[in-house]
C-alpha cells in the first residue's frame, strides 16, 4: 500500500515539474499592492525545444516616463528587443473571461523579462502580472528558417516534426530532402491523376535495370476505356515522361458502368 501511495506521490510531482516546463506566472515584487522603488527582477524563461513562448499581460500598472526609462517592463529573446513597457495600458476588470490586455511570442525558445523600477515612487502603483505558455512550432504550415521544413510529406508532433516521402523515394542525410531509392531509375514528375480512379506504383527488373512503374484502376461503379490496349501500364524511362509499352503519354477514362435495367414481365405483350 505505502509503494503505491509512494509512487502516486511521485507521479504527480514529476506531473508538476512537466507543466513548470511549459507555464509560468511572473508578477513584480509585492503585486497587487505597491511595488518598491530602485527594484530591478530578471527572469530567464526557458521551454523545451521546437516550442516557442507567448506571454500575456493580465493588468499592468507602473509610473509612466518619456521612452519608459523609469519603471518598465522589458521583453528580450536572445538579441532581440522584443518590447519595453510602462504607464498605466490596464484597468481593474470583473468578468467570467477578459481577454489579455497584451500578449507578445518569441521566435525561440527561450525569453528574458526584466522589472525596472526608479527611485522614487510615491504613488501606489501595482506593477504588473503576466503568464507564459510554451507554444508548439509547427513546422510543417510553411517555411522554417528560409526553407522548406520537408521536401515530399511533414508531420507536426508537439515540439517537432518527422518528414516522409512518396513511395520509391528515401529520406535523404538531412532527414528532409527526399531521394530516389534506385538511382539509375529515370525520374518522372508525378503521375497525372486519373478521375473517378487510382494508381498503385509497382516496381520491375528487367533486362538488369530498375524502372518505375504504375498501373492506373476504376473505382466501383466505374469501368476503364483505354486508348492502346495498355491495360492501364505505363513507365517512367529516359524520356522523362511516364509512357505505356507503346509510347503514348495519354492516360485512360474511368466511365460509368451502363445500368441495367430490366424489362418487367409482359411489358413487350402491351
Amino acid at each position: 500500500m505505502w509503494i503505491l501511495i509512494v509512487l502516486l506521490m511521485n507521479c504527480l510531482m514529476l506531473a508538476a515539474e512537466d507543466i513548470e516546463k511549459y507555464f509560468g506566472e511572473l508578477s513584480s515584487p509585492g503585486y497587487p499592492f505597491k511595488y518598491p522603488p530602485d527594484t530591478r527582477m530578471t527572469w530567464n524563461i526557458s521551454v523545451p525545444s521546437g516550442f516557442t513562448i507567448k506571454i500575456q499581460f493580465i493588468d499592468l500598472h507602473t509610473e509612466e516616463s518619456e521612452e519608459c526609462t523609469s519603471d518598465f517592463v522589458m521583453l528580450t529573446s536572445g538579441s532581440e528587443h522584443i518590447v519595453t513597457l510602462c504607464g498605466s495600458t490596464g484597468i481593474w476588470l470583473e468578468g467570467p473571461t477578459l481577454p489579455a490586455l497584451a500578449e507578445y511570442t518569441t521566435q525561440s525558445n527561450a525569453m528574458t523579462v526584466i522589472f525596472q523600477s526608479g527611485q522614487n515612487n510615491e504613488f501606489p502603483y501595482r506593477g504588473f502580472i503576466a503568464y507564459y505558455t510554451a507554444e508548439d512550432i509547427d513546422e510543417c504550415s510553411g517555411k522554417i528558417n528560409n526553407h522548406s521544413s520537408c521536401q515530399h510529406y511533414c508531420h507536426n508532433y508537439p515540439g517537432g516534426f518527422r518528414c516522409s516521402c512518396s513511395p520509391g523515394y528515401r529520406l535523404a542525410s538531412d532527414k528532409r530532402s527526399c531521394e530516389h531509392f534506385l538511382k539509375n531509375v529515370s525520374l518522372c514528375s508525378a503521375p497525372k491523376v486519373l478521375p473517378n480512379g487510382y494508381l498503385v506504383h509497382r516496381w520491375s527488373m528487367e533486362s538488369g535495370t530498375h524502372e518505375s512503374i504504375i498501373q492506373y484502376h476504376c473505382n466501383k461503379h466505374y469501368e476503364m476505356v483505354t486508348y492502346n490496349d495498355n491495360n492501364g501500364i505505363y513507365t517512367c524511362r529516359g524520356s522523362h515522361h511516364w509512357q505505356d509499352v507503346n509510347g503514348y503519354t495519354k492516360i485512360p477514362d474511368c466511365l460509368p458502368k451502363p445500368i441495367n435495367v430490366g424489362i418487367p414481365p409482359g411489358w413487350l405483350d402491351l
